[in-house]
């Protein structure tokens, strides 16, 4: 049910078993703020500039009925980012614990910066843009030299090493420079390991 007083919208969202309520009211200088609440508190704000060509009262309606379907929409992807099944048996936090745990253990000389599970980022410290560039970079050497589970890159006097395993894509940092014969026996080999390990793990 929608309810409209003045310039600001009042309405709910059922997602699952859970009710928000959505308020969206005009601001000075042509501000639509969009504020979710669950049980009295905000949980998420949207704000858009009202188009020069469109009345503030008719952007504020659609910007209403537009913010309820981002919102359930960001739900969905925050919870494929967060729960790796569907009963929350596993959750990506407790995953990543795991599998560092088990790395720190098994490799030394290495840091952990990039981790997505099946297909969901769950750990990044690269910078914005890098995993996409690098991964149509093993894409074009996929072609070349056929499907390739692991890249090495050289990257200031450092590696990075690109290791693809069925439901895991993960980027480490070689802290020390190393030949590449020594990297396959002491990191990559034992890496490869862990990480099919864990992936039995998923669903």
């Amino acid at each position: 049910m929608k309810s409209i007083n003045g310039f600001s919208i009042n309405g709910k969202v059922c997602v699952g078993k859970h009710t928000f309520e959505v308020q969206t009211e005009a601001k000075e200088d042509s501000l639509v703020v969009s504020s979710v609440f669950f049980k009295g508190r905000v949980v998420k704000q949207y704000s858009s500039s009202v188009p020069s060509d469109e009345k503030r009262e008719v952007y504020l309606r659609k910007f209403h009925e537009e913010v309820k379907r981002r919102f359930v929409s960001d739900l969905i992807s925050q919870k494929k980012r967060q729960g790796l099944n569907g009963n929350g048996n596993l959750t990506a936090t407790t995953f990543l614990k795991r599998l560092t745990e088990k790395i720190e253990k098994s490799v030394t000389g290495i840091r952990l910066i990039y981790l997505e599970i099946n297909g969901n980022t769950v750990f990044n410290r690269l910078v914005t843009g890098f995993v996409p560039l690098l991964s149509d970079f093993v894409s074009l050497l996929n072609k070349v030299y056929g499907d390739l589970e692991v890249a090495v890159f050289p990257v200031k006097e450092k590696r990075l090493l690109f290791l693809k395993g069925k439901k895991l894509l993960s980027c480490f940092l070689i802290e020390n420079h190393r030949e590449l014969t020594t990297l396959n026996v002491s990191i990559i080999n034992p890496l490869k390991k862990v990480i099919s390990e864990m992936e039995r793990e998923l669903p």
